[in-house]
């Protein structure tokens, strides 16, 4: 007869408290609604363990989100950079290329230079 009650208490418990209700309502009015639903105070201590489940099985799905998104960003961060690498290499390899052009051509004009001061300094 003692497991029918118990039964019966846990079904009115499970029927008055489910998970979203359980989980969304303050603890003060969850407490609130307990002294009015006439529970025993093991189905309480039942429903509040169960809370304290939702709860915490809440906040870790929200941390997994957030990290997950957190890697996200710091993966195409890390893209973001990465494309940018190759675009400075490339810059850079084509600023070498003007640099040796630039180089060659300051080259020629010092050995035109010379070829001109050495002719102008033979008297005619």
């Amino acid at each position: 007869m003692m497991r029918r009650s118990n039964i019966s208490e846990s079904t009115k418990a499970d029927t008055l408290f489910d998970d979203d209700v359980l989980s969304s309502l303050s603890s003060s009015r969850l407490n609130a609604l307990f002294k009015t639903s006439n529970l025993p105070q093991h189905a309480i201590i039942e429903l509040k363990k169960r809370r304290r489940h939702l709860k915490n099985r809440g906040y870790s799905s929200a941390i997994r989100e957030r990290q997950s998104s957190e890697l996200d960003q710091v993966e195409k961060e890390h893209n973001e950079l990465l494309k940018e690498i190759k675009e400075l290499a490339a810059s850079s390899v084509e600023l070498e290329s003007q640099i040796r052009i630039y180089d060659d051509r300051i080259d020629q004009l010092e050995k035109l230079s010379r070829v001109h001061v050495f002719n102008s300094k033979i008297p005619k």
